[in-house]
């Protein structure tokens, strides 16, 4: 099921009137309302012999090898159950915690994460309330749509994308081998670099410039970021970087910030790093995040053919 159609469906069931809970059952999962209305993700246990516990925060509550009534439309389950509720009440955390715990129900026999861990992982996540500046959202943009450009020529890298923000380089493919993501909405090639990105004998990197125009029709953030989810359904640690970083927005700004996209296709520029202006020695001892602007404008440029041959080296070294 859809999450916007589940949405609607968890709107619009009663709350219960005793200690059960009102649910639908999705796969292995149930989705329900509390009698006090919230939202409630439901899961079996692993293991019904652990003692009951219980955690609160101001937005979630858990409790764990709970025995548990779940009412549907024709059968009624009773067990031993995982209770998460969602104290939420804006559509767009709502929408974030039927979400995650969707991508979690999916996922967690591969990724073995248990629901005090998930638990833990939603706690930070709602009480982040950091929003990123209007250019790092741009920088995310880029990177969100080099993910699915390439990913479209059947080349997953959404797991090497930058675990937090502000690494060395935004996707590291191998110990060695590095893309570096930069856009700019000016009418020049001009990005800014770390001096280490541009001068090193230890790595192998490739730039990705991505030039950006905005557009009242073109590709939104809220839509991009939807589509980077809906293309990897099971990658829980992806789903959660993704909602950490745009958590705080309404759907309403993301959807503002929108760019051209065969714009963006068009003006795709491709580069190695030797190529690229710089200043040839390494960092003098002592000086550390040399920072400077560099115009690709001349710079020789690679097609998209030589970017996804490295790449596909790339990936079978990780292998």
């Amino acid at each position: 099921m859809e999450i916007d159609k589940l949405y609607q469906t968890l709107k619009n069931i009663e709350k219960p009137v005793d200690n059960s809970y009102n649910v639908v059952k999705i796969e292995n999962s149930y989705y329900g309302i509390s009698k006090e209305g919230y939202i409630t993700f439901i899961s079996e246990t692993d293991n019904e012999h652990i003692r009951p516990t219980s955690q609160r925060t101001k937005h979630l509550f858990l409790e764990t090898n709970m025995k548990c009534s779940l009412k549907t439309d024709e059968v009624i389950y009773e067990g031993i159950y995982n209770v998460l509720v969602c104290f939420e009440s804006n559509y767009e955390s709502i929408i974030s915690f039927i979400q995650l715990t969707n991508v979690y129900s999916k996922s967690r026999k591969s990724t073995l994460i248990n629901i005090k861990t998930f638990f833990e992982t939603l706690k930070n996540l709602f009480s982040n309330k950091k929003q990123l500046p209007l250019l790092e959202l741009q920088g995310l943009f880029g990177e969100l749509y080099f993910m699915y450009y390439i990913q479209n020529d059947k080349f997953d890298i959404s797991d090497f994308w930058q675990s937090k923000e502000k690494m060395k380089f935004d996707f590291s493919i191998t110990e060695y081998n590095k893309i570096e993501i930069k856009t700019t909405t000016g009418d020049s090639r001009v990005h800014k670099f770390r001096h280490e990105q541009l001068v090193s004998d230890i790595y192998d990197t490739w730039i990705v410039s991505i030039m950006l125009r905005k557009d009242d029709q073109g590709l939104s953030l809220y839509e991009l970021s939807e589509n980077v989810k809906k293309n990897n359904p099971l990658k829980f640690n992806l789903h959660i970087r993704i909602t950490n970083l745009l958590n705080n927005y309404t759907k309403t700004e993301l959807e503002q910030i929108k760019f051209n996209e065969n714009y963006i296709k068009s003006n795709m520029g491709f580069y190695r790093t030797l190529d690229i202006p710089r200043f040839q020695e390494k960092q003098p001892k002592g000086v550390y995040n040399t920072e400077y602007d560099a115009d690709l404008s001349n710079v020789k440029k690679n097609n998209k053919t030589q970017i996804n041959e490295w790449i596909c080296k790339s990936l079978k070294l990780n292998q």
